[in-house]
C-alpha cells in the first residue's frame, strides 16, 4: 500500500497513533484513579478541581512519555522513563499512601473506612504487575525473533494499526452519538416534565382560586362528610338517605356540590369493597384511624381527586393495611365519582 494511495484521514490517524494513544490515555486514568482513591477523606482538604487538573496533567505526560518511548523502543534510557512513569512510580506512590493511610486519611464515622481505597490500590498493584509481565513477554518475543533472524511484516503491521485506528473512531463516534442522543432525550424529557408541572400548577391555582381563601381544611371536611354520609347510608343509619344528599348542597356542602347519582354509584362500589375488606372503624373521620387527605390535581381531564386513607383488614387472610376512599371532582368542584383503592392513594392510581 503506497502512502499516496492512503486516504488523508487514515494518514492522520496513523500520525497520531490513535489506537495506542487511547490505550495510554486509559492507562493514565487508571494511574490517576489509584493515586486519588478516597481523596475526599484526606486530612488536608483537597478541592475536586485539583484532582481533575492533576488527572489532565497525568494524561498529557503519559502521551509525551509514549511519544518519547516509541521514538526508539530499544533505547535503555527511554525504556527506564517509560516503565518508571507507567509502573514503578505509581506503585511507589500507592504503596506510600497505603502504608500511611492512618496518617493521611480520616475515616471517622465511616463504616469499614478505607476498605474501598485498599481494594482499589490492590487492584492497581495487580494491573501494574500484569503490565510489567506483558511488557516482559513482548520484549522476550521480540528478542527471540531477532535471534532467529525473523522480522515482522511492516506493511501488515501498518494495516492492522489502520484497522484498529478506524475501529477506535467508530467506537468513539458511536459513544458520542449515544451521549448526544441521551442528552437530547434527557433534555426533551426534562422539557416535557417542566411543561407537565406548569400545567399542573396552573390547574391547581385555577381550582384553588375558585375557593374562598384558607378553605383547604373546609374542603377536606366536606370530603370527610361525603364519606360519612356514604357509610351512614350503607349502615342504614337514621335520618340519612339518598333523598337527603342533594339537600345538603349549600348547607353541609358549601364548597363542593354533590348529586344523588354519584352516591348511588358510590354505595355500589362500597358494597363491593366490603366483600373483600373490613374497616377497622365503623365510620371514617379525621382521627388516628385515618391518614391525612391527599389532594391530586389532574390537568389532563381537569379533575381533582381527594384520597382519604383508612385501615381495613382483608377478609381472606386477615391482613391489615391502608386502603383509600377517593372522591373525584370536576373543574367546578362537583362530585362526579366515589371509588376505592386497596392501597395507599399516594400510589396515584386514578380512575
Amino acid at each position: 500500500m503506497q502512502e499516496s494511495n492512503v486516504k488523508p484521514f487514515i494518514l492522520f490517524l496513523r500520525r497520531i497513533d490513535l489506537f495506542s494513544s487511547v490505550l495510554h490515555i486509559i492507562w493514565a486514568l487508571i494511574i490517576s484513579i489509584t493515586i486519588f482513591a478516597d481523596c475526599g477523606y484526606l486530612n488536608i482538604e483537597l478541592p475536586v478541581i485539583v484532582s481533575y487538573v492533576c488527572t489532565a496533567v497525568i494524561v498529557v505526560l503519559e502521551l509525551l512519555v509514549k511519544c518519547y518511548f516509541f521514538a526508539d523502543i530499544s533505547d535503555k534510557k527511554r525504556i527506564i522513563v517509560y516503565l518508571s512513569y507507567n509502573i514503578f512510580i505509581p506503585v511507589i506512590i500507592n504503596f506510600i499512601m497505603l502504608a500511611c493511610m492512618d496518617f493521611l486519611y480520616d475515616y471517622s464515622g465511616v463504616f469499614l473506612g478505607g476498605l474501598g481505597q485498599w481494594i482499589i490500590r490492590m487492584v492497581g498493584f495487580g494491573l501494574y504487575a500484569l503490565a510489567l509481565i506483558v511488557y516482559g513477554i513482548v520484549c522476550f518475543v521480540r528478542k527471540r525473533r531477532r535471534n532467529l533472524n525473523k522480522s515482522f511484516d511492516t506493511h501488515r503491521l501498518i494495516r492492522i494499526k489502520d484497522i484498529l485506528n478506524l475501529w477506535v473512531v467508530v467506537i468513539l463516534a458511536a459513544g458520542a452519538a449515544y451521549l448526544l442522543a441521551s442528552f437530547a432525550v434527557g433534555g426533551f424529557e426534562q422539557y416535557k416534565e417542566e411543561e407537565r408541572l406548569q400545567r399542573l400548577y396552573s390547574f391547581r391555582d385555577e381550582m384553588l382560586g375558585k375557593l374562598p381563601d384558607d378553605s383547604y381544611s373546609a374542603l377536606c371536611g366536606e370530603a370527610y362528610m361525603s364519606v360519612w354520609m356514604l357509610q351512614a347510608m350503607y349502615n342504614q343509619a337514621k335520618d340519612i338517605s339518598l333523598d337527603d344528599v342533594e339537600k345538603e348542597n349549600g348547607n353541609g356542602f358549601k364548597l363542593t356540590k354533590v348529586r344523588r347519582e354519584v352516591f348511588e354509584k358510590g354505595l355500589s362500589s362500597y358494597t363491593e369493597f366490603l366483600k373483600k375488606y373490613k374497616p377497622e372503624k365503623e365510620y371514617i373521620d379525621n382521627t388516628e384511624n385515618t391518614s391525612e387527605p391527599n389532594v391530586l390535581f389532574n390537568p389532563e381531564d381537569r379533575t381533582v381527586h381527594i384520597g382519604i386513607g383508612f385501615f381495613a383488614k382483608e377478609l381472606l387472610d386477615g391482613g391489615s393495611g391502608l386502603r383509600s376512599f377517593v372522591l373525584k371532582y370536576d373543574d367546578e368542584w362537583n362530585l362526579i365519582d366515589i371509588y376505592f383503592i386497596p392501597g395507599d392513594f399516594n400510589n396515584r392510581v386514578l380512575q
